[in-house]
């Protein structure tokens, strides 16, 4: 079972800012949930420990991608404590794999809920923005 995050630092080609005289530089943050570790959190055997994931600055583009659930995949994101869905997305299997982007969302602890015909329930995720 794995989730794993893959880093890409770059310079913005859009739009190069400077504090104290240094370059700051922008991050992409590519998150993947495979779906061994969907099945252990839906079916309840094995342990499902929330998925953290860490940035340096609210700027930092950050996407969430998950396992493609059957022929058609629906997958809502919330904020815990909330009750309405912050993103939500209904994809079929050609448009797989299901992505959000948090890019610039609020620290804090998050749902995924996933409901399709081979795989469902929901998986917790952590977003944190390291402190400088």
């Amino acid at each position: 079972m794995r989730f794993f995050c893959t880093i890409f630092t770059y310079l913005s080609l859009f739009s190069v800012s400077l504090v104290n005289g240094q370059t700051i530089k922008e991050a992409k943050i590519e998150c993947t949930v495979d779906r061994e570790y969907w099945e252990v959190c839906e079916s309840g055997e094995g342990e499902c420990q929330p998925l953290k994931i860490e940035r340096n600055s609210k700027q930092d583009n950050v996407l969430l991608t998950m396992p493609c659930g059957g022929t058609l995949t629906t997958v809502h994101l919330t904020k815990v404590g909330q009750e309405e869905p912050i993103m939500s997305l209904n994809i079929s299997h050609e448009d797989c794999p299901p992505t959000f982007d948090l890019t610039g969302l609020e620290d804090g602890q998050y749902g995924a809920y996933m409901l399709a015909c081979g795989l469902g329930g929901p998986i917790k995720l952590i977003l944190i923005t390291k402190s400088e």
